[in-house]
C-alpha cells in the first residue's frame, strides 16, 4: 500500500486496544478517541483516505496534524491518527474569545484558498481548538477540492449553503471559494449564537426551501459589530 506522504504506520489491532469510544460515526467514517490525546479516523475506502491526506498535507498549518497511518483496518479500510483537539463550544467562550476565534477562522479560510484549496464543508464543527496555545485548526477535508480543478459538491452541510448553491438541482455548478465564505458567515453566526442554522427546524426539506426563498442569518441576534460586518459581507446581506 503506497501512501502519499511518509508517515509512521500504527497497527490497527494495537490502536483498537487504546480506544475509549466513538466520537462520530457516519456511513463513510468513524472517529474514535484514544485513552490518551489522540483521535483515530477510519474511512470506508482507501481512496477516501488518500484524498483527505493529500488535502491535509497541502493545507499545512491551517489543518490538524496527521501523526500516523493505520493501513491494516478490516474490510480493506484504512485510517489515520490525529491529535485530540477540542471542539469550539460557544457557551464556554467570552465575547473576546469568540472574536479571537472568528479572526482565526477568517485567516484560515483566506490562507487555505491561497494554497489552492476549497474546503467545501465549512461549519463550526469542522474547526477545532488547541487549548495549549489557543490555535484554531480546520479538520474534515473529505469534501475538499482544488480551486483549479473544482467540481459540483457530492457531500456537504446544506444548512450552510447559499440559495445559489441549492438552486443547482442537477449539480452542474463547480464549488467556488465564495461557497466557503458564505458558509463561514453562517459559522460566525453559529459561534456567536450557539446554534446551528435553522436549529428550530428538523425537516431538511423545509430548511432547504427557506434558504431558496432567501433566508439568511438573523443579524438582530448578533451584538458584536465586527461579527455583524463579517456575516453581512460573507452572506451578502445589505
Amino acid at each position: 500500500m503506497t501512501w502519499p506522504h511518509p508517515l509512521p504506520q500504527w497497527d490497527y489491532n494495537w490502536v483498537v486496544r487504546q480506544l475509549t469510544g466513538h466520537i462520530y460515526v457516519s456511513c463513510q467514517s468513524v472517529v474514535s478517541a484514544f485513552q490518551t490525546n489522540f483521535i483515530f479516523k477510519r474511512l470506508d475506502a482507501y481512496n477516501n483516505v488518500i484524498h483527505e491526506l493529500n488535502f491535509l498535507h497541502a493545507a499545512g498549518d491551517t489543518a490538524v496534524d496527521v501523526i500516523a497511518l493505520v493501513p491494516n483496518c478490516p474490510e480493506g479500510q484504512a485510517g489515520f491518527i490525529m491529535p485530540r483537539l477540542q471542539p469550539i463550544v460557544s457557551s464556554q467562550l467570552s465575547v473576546e474569545q469568540k472574536v479571537n476565534v472568528m479572526r482565526q477562522m477568517e485567516n484560515l479560510i483566506r490562507t487555505l484558498h491561497q494554497r489552492g484549496i476549497i474546503h467545501c464543508d465549512i461549519k463550526l464543527a469542522n474547526f477545532l481548538y488547541d487549548p495549549s496555545d489557543g490555535a484554531v485548526k480546520l479538520c474534515d477535508f473529505g469534501s475538499a477540492v482544488w480551486c483549479n480543478r473544482s467540481r459540483p459538491p457530492y457531500s456537504g452541510s446544506e444548512r450552510y449553503y447559499s440559495a445559489r448553491r441549492l438552486a443547482d438541482q442537477y449539480l452542474t455548478l463547480p464549488m467556488e471559494t465564495d461557497d466557503d465564505y458564505y458558509a463561514l458567515g453562517w459559522t460566525i453566526w453559529e459561534l456567536f449564537t450557539g446554534r446551528i442554522p435553522f436549529s428550530h427546524i428538523e425537516n431538511s426539506k423545509e430548511v432547504l426551501q427557506l434558504i431558496l426563498n432567501g433566508a439568511k442569518p438573523d443579524l438582530d441576534e448578533i451584538e458584536n459589530e465586527e461579527a455583524r460586518a463579517s456575516i453581512m459581507s460573507y452572506c451578502d446581506i445589505h
